[in-house]
């Protein structure tokens, strides 16, 4: 699709950058625009850049968006060179440019006798309907994020802007999709003008309209199956695994690896055999576990870390990498609030706090938690998504929020009456106080809120203030929410009667 009304090609200078090779060449599967030296690293493998079968998809999905008809001849990418040669030459591009343009021999007739077509008036373009930039209301800058690059400043803008047009529109597999995480990906990948498709049991929340639903149980090799021969997609955001060995992820990731070009993980922090004990970053040391390992391998220690969970986790991660290695991307967030979330942490002290009376809290007040929005997560990860990043990320607030401030967004957000008595970790310890589900948040180790997400800050990485989070979710519980049922929510919160004893005690 060469747009006839962006001209800036006619200049000879600028015109060399942009006839190198047809534009599609220079992306990869990934979505990075190649530069002259990662063509030369590549060049000798296979299936880095997009395949023709994938344009000739973008093409017909742009030309029926668009509302166009034919004259009866087929849509399909081969009118791009056509076109491409036909714009150079009717701008008196000379045979060597238009010979580079479409990478004929040199010395062909065919760009001239065959490519080269008669100027017609625009009325009969059919393209000439098609839009410049997306159909949306977004800036070039929030476009060039969400595409994963930013266009060079002595680069083409014939060529970026046709790059543009095509990097926003992705199509991906959603695991999961229907609540939390995976609805909030769903939904924010529609608000871009992506194509989503889902897969999924369908028990467990609905599926959000505009998504192509596809249902099946991911541990069935028939159902895997049928699903990968609904491909290809550009991505797929796995955000249904948290409870699968990881042989069941790697099952899953080979029999979608040829029809998906990258993969997105939703992990945890707990892989890190250094949490809860340590500061980690994404150097730190991994549990070890194998790609093809069962729901029995792993185990807890004593002292609650590590976990089966985080052994179980480590494994997926390598059965991801295993099968797609520089194409995957690990995303390790902490504690994920906000929203429909149903593990009950945030829930609980909203209404705790609404409840009034004096309550329990956990010293010291200026102890800082990383949780993250549910909302934040979902656009780093489609921002990954459309990347050319790979690797792990932790994905934890940088800022943060101290406890004591926590507290009072909760308070003043649901306007309580409530008062926080604080006690110090020992005594809490010793009246038998679980950390992490009795008092949700709350825990003495010295690394489970020193997770550092500098990585994926630098990556776009941006977060929402916790306050906004409180706020927001309590509008929602007050809405009468009602997230998806899951067990682990009756696992938090103290009981009444415990905590009057304790404050019972504190006085």
């Amino acid at each position: 699709m060469w747009l006839a009304e962006d001209k800036t090609h006619k200049d000879k200078e600028r015109r060399s950058s942009c006839t190198t090779g047809p534009v599609f060449r220079e992306v990869t599967r990934s979505g990075k625009i190649a530069s002259s030296e990662t063509r030369a690293k590549k060049a000798t493998k296979r299936g880095d850049y997009l395949r023709p079968q994938t344009v000739d998809e973008r093409v017909k999905k742009w030309f029926y968006k668009a509302g166009l008809t034919t004259d009866g001849r087929p849509i399909s990418s081969h009118s791009l060179r056509a076109g491409g040669a036909t714009d150079l030459g009717m701008n008196n591009a000379t045979e060597e440019d238009i010979e580079d343009a479409g990478r004929w021999a040199k010395g062909s007739p065919i760009p001239r006798t065959v490519y080269v077509r008669p100027a017609k008036n625009a009325k009969h373009d059919p393209f000439s309907k098609v839009p410049v930039n997306p159909p949306r209301a977004v800036s070039e800058e929030s476009d060039a994020h969400h595409a994963g690059y930013s266009p060079s400043p002595g680069g083409c803008p014939f060529k970026s802007r046709l790059l543009r047009g095509m990097m926003l529109t992705m199509r991906i597999l959603v695991l999961g999709g229907t609540w939390f995480l995976g609805k909030q990906v769903v939904k924010q990948a529609l608000a871009r003008g992506w194509d989503v498709s889902t897969f999924n049991r369908g028990r467990s929340g609905r599926d959000v309209q505009g998504v192509e639903v596809f249902h099946g149980d991911r541990t069935v090799h028939e159902d895997l199956t049928h699903l990968a021969a609904s491909g290809p997609w550009d991505a797929v955001v796995d955000t249904s695994s948290s409870e699968m060995p990881p042989r069941d992820v790697l099952h899953a990731v080979r029999a979608l690896r040829e029809s998906s070009n990258r993969w997105v993980h939703v992990s945890t922090v707990s892989v890190y055999d250094g949490w809860p004990h340590q500061p980690l970053t994404e150097a730190s040391s991994v549990l070890e576990c194998p790609p093809d390992a069962d729901e029995t391998f792993g185990y807890t220690g004593p002292n609650g870390s590590p976990t089966t969970y985080g052994f179980q986790k480590a494994g997926a991660e390598k059965a991801v990498t295993e099968a797609f290695g520089d194409q995957s991307v690990l995303l390790r967030p902490g504690v994920i609030l906000g929203p429909e979330e149903y593990v009950g942490r945030l829930p609980w002290w909203l209404n705790r706090t609404a409840t009034g009376g004096r309550f329990l809290a956990p010293a010291p007040y200026s102890r800082r938690i990383q949780p993250v929005d549910v909302r934040d997560v979902a656009s780093f990860a489609l921002d990954q998504t459309a990347a050319a990043t790979s690797g792990p990320f932790n994905v934890t607030h940088p800022e943060g929020i101290s406890f004591r401030d926590f507290l009072e967004a909760c308070l003043t957000t649901t306007q309580g009456a409530g008062r926080p008595v604080w006690a110090e970790p020992a005594f809490l310890l010793d009246q038998h106080v679980t950390q992490w589900t009795e008092l949700p948040l709350w825990r003495t180790h010295e690394g489970a809120w020193a997770v550092d997400p500098g990585r994926a800050v630098n990556a776009g990485l941006r977060c929402r203030p916790v306050t906004d989070t409180v706020a927001d979710t309590w509008a929602w519980l007050q809405a009468d929410g009602r997230p998806v049922q899951h067990p682990r929510w009756a696992e938090h919160g103290i009981a009444p009667d415990k905590e009057a004893k304790i404050l019972a005690a504190l006085s």
